[in-house]
């Protein structure tokens, strides 16, 4: 009785490590999973910062181009007068 006793718990322990053994290796899969997710996320908040830098450059050149009108207007009604007279 005491030798099956000591095989029973013997198996069982075996068991309880077969199954921390799963428990571990399904934790490690989780993770990998979890840092292949947050590596991909990176990557994308990366190329939206690159985007997001092109962009301004793109506005900043824009308000470059928008000509002043205001000179322009002024100096157009002076000549009008001008030529009025």
């Amino acid at each position: 009785a005491n030798a099956s006793n000591g095989e029973d718990i013997t198996r069982s322990i075996s068991e309880s490590e077969t199954d921390r053994s799963k428990q571990n290796s399904s934790i490690e899969d989780i993770l990998l999973s979890e840092t292949n997710q947050l590596s991909a996320l990176l990557k994308q908040l990366e190329t939206l910062e690159k985007l997001q830098a092109t962009n301004n450059k793109i506005n900043n050149q824009r308000i470059k181009l928008i000509p002043d009108n205001t000179n322009n207007n002024i100096s157009k009604k002076k000549k009008r007068k001008k030529l009025q007279n």
